[in-house]
């Protein structure tokens, strides 16, 4: 009978010792996507982009009917968050992350990074698209969804970036990659 609590017990123990380090994991991804969003609406228009499209040769592709329309974006939360990086909608990003990254990230602080990077795309000449490449059911039951944003500017020029968002069960966007 010892033996059986003893086991009952390490079985627990290892259980919560398991669940514990899924934990951590998942608030250390929680605190990388903070600074994973902050850093896509900077990123979003590519800032290196700039030099690159002033002096890249023209004649790649223009915006055309290969982009996503914005209205079949927002039909669901990843969906409006990829478009709130598309048109620098801060607010739009924001109200579709999970509450626990809404709790991190406040709300006009994504305002303010939107609008300077909206500011600085108009001083530039540029543009974004994005394009829907498709979805992937995960494990937990959310979905990962993935888009490519490209930056179009007047000369022509082009540069893509893939973005994979990562939405809860519940619908919410709970993190973001880009490579």
């Amino acid at each position: 009978m010892s033996s059986t609590i003893d086991h009952n017990n390490m079985s627990n123990y290892q259980r919560r010792q398991s669940r514990d380090r899924h934990t951590n994991r998942r608030v250390f991804h929680r605190g990388m996507l903070v600074w994973v969003l902050v850093a896509l609406l900077l990123a979003a228009a590519l800032p290196t982009a700039f030099f690159v499209f002033e002096h890249a040769a023209p004649g790649a592709s223009t915006p055309s009917s290969s982009s996503t329309s914005a209205t079949s974006l927002t039909t669901s939360p990843a969906g409006r968050f990829i478009l709130s990086i598309v048109t620098e909608d801060g607010a739009l990003g924001w109200h579709q992350l999970c509450p626990s990254i809404q709790a991190q990230l406040p709300l006009d602080v994504l305002e303010q990074q939107a609008d300077a990077e909206r500011l600085d795309m108009q001083q530039q000449g540029m543009w974004l698209t994005v394009k829907a490449m498709g979805t992937r059911p995960q494990v937990d039951g959310g979905v990962a969804h993935m888009y490519v944003v490209t930056a179009h500017s007047h000369s022509g020029a082009t540069q893509s970036r893939k973005f994979t968002v990562f939405t809860q069960r519940s619908g919410c966007v709970e993190d973001v990659q880009s490579r």
